[in-house]
C-alpha cells in the first residue's frame, strides 16, 4: 500500500486532488483504509458513481445531492 499511498499523496499535494475512481470493488473497499491509515484526505468512489452523477434525463427534477447525498457545488448548502 506505501507506493500507491505515496504516489496518491504526490498528486493530492501537488494539484489539490480530493477523488480518487476505481474501477473494480476490491479497490474500493481496500483504499478507504489505505487513506485512514496515511492520513489522505481523499474520497474514493467508484466509475459508476462518477456516471450517475454526471446523468442527467430529459424531465428530471433538478438535483441538489450526488448520489451519496452530498451537496452539489454550486446547487445545494455549501
Amino acid at each position: 500500500g506505501m507506493p500507491r499511498a505515496l504516489a496518491l499523496k504526490h498528486v493530492v499535494d501537488k494539484y489539490g486532488v480530493n477523488f480518487m475512481c476505481t474501477i473494480c470493488a476490491q479497490d474500493k473497499a481496500a483504499f478507504p483504509i489505505l487513506m485512514e491509515y496515511w492520513k489522505l484526505p481523499v474520497e474514493i468512489g467508484g466509475m459508476m458513481e462518477l456516471v450517475g452523477n454526471a446523468l442527467v434525463m430529459r424531465g428530471e427534477k433538478e438535483r441538489t445531492v450526488d448520489l451519496r447525498g452530498n451537496p452539489l457545488p454550486g446547487r445545494g448548502e455549501e
